[in-house]
């Protein structure tokens, strides 16, 4: 008679310890690939986003996606807007240009969900409060061209871990022992306890974005009289 043959315990034993092996080794590799993906995605959000700000400065005498810091009717505060979607205000500006609320989203993140029950949107991204706010006068393209850095040295949209608006200055409680506090650490600490994606996708005023890694790009505290200060490449040409 023949008799069947089949594994021992510890030949499968030994598979599995294999399996486990080559499992710990391609899971960080899986993991690193998928989040190259959403750098990507994240990256070609703000690109999107980018076109849809360039059309809105140019129906409005080129002036950026821009607001009154004040209380209603003349300011921002207390409008309908302002309670729906607080200062995720500016993206409800470029929605209409934009057409695709998806994008306001990363796909590294959760992101803060806001918005009236009719359009509820995803944001992740925060917008530079160097512009933001319209009465400092820097929000118009003008304005930005005779910056010393030049428009597309000077950043305007970022992820950041606090959704619809990010900081240009220190306010002395936005860090950590990892990241201690400074003009960045809005943007940082992106999510939380780290930075989203070991740095941070960026959108520039003249409507390019590009990936920057953490420490590359700063904030010079020498420019410009206190307060609000752009966020500029370390590397920036001073112009004449």
């Amino acid at each position: 008679m023949k008799t069947k043959k089949g594994f021992t315990l510890i030949e499968l034993l030994v598979v599995i310890a294999i399996i486990a092996i080559l499992a710990a080794i391609l899971f960080p590799v899986f993991a690193k690939a998928r989040e190259a993906a959403r750098k990507t995605s994240c990256l070609s959000n703000m690109k999107q986003i980018g076109t849809g700000m360039m059309m809105y400065a140019q129906d409005y005498d080129e002036i950026m996606p821009s607001a009154t810091f004040g209380n209603a009717p003349a300011g921002l505060w207390g409008t309908q807007t302002w309670n729906d979607y607080g200062w995720c205000y500016v993206f409800a500006l470029m929605d209409p240009y934009t057409k695709n609320s998806g994008i306001y989203g990363c796909p590294s993140t959760q992101g803060s969900i806001v918005g009236p029950a009719t359009n509820r949107i995803k944001v992740s991204y925060g917008y530079s409060e160097y512009l933001y706010d319209i009465g400092r006068g820097h929000a118009s393209l003008a304005a930005l061209s005779n910056n010393q850095y030049g428009v597309a040295s000077i950043a305007v949209l970022a992820d950041s871990r606090f959704a619809g608006i990010f900081n240009d200055w220190d306010n002395g409680n936005t860090g950590n022992a990892t990241y201690p506090t400074n003009f960045m650490a809005r943007i940082s600490l992106a999510n939380g306890s780290t930075p989203r994606h070991e740095g941070s996708n960026f959108l520039y005023a003249d409507g390019h974005a590009k990936f920057s890694p953490v420490g590359g790009i700063v904030c010079p505290q020498a420019y410009g009289a206190g307060g609000e200060k752009p966020l500029v490449n370390p590397g920036a040409v001073l112009l004449p």
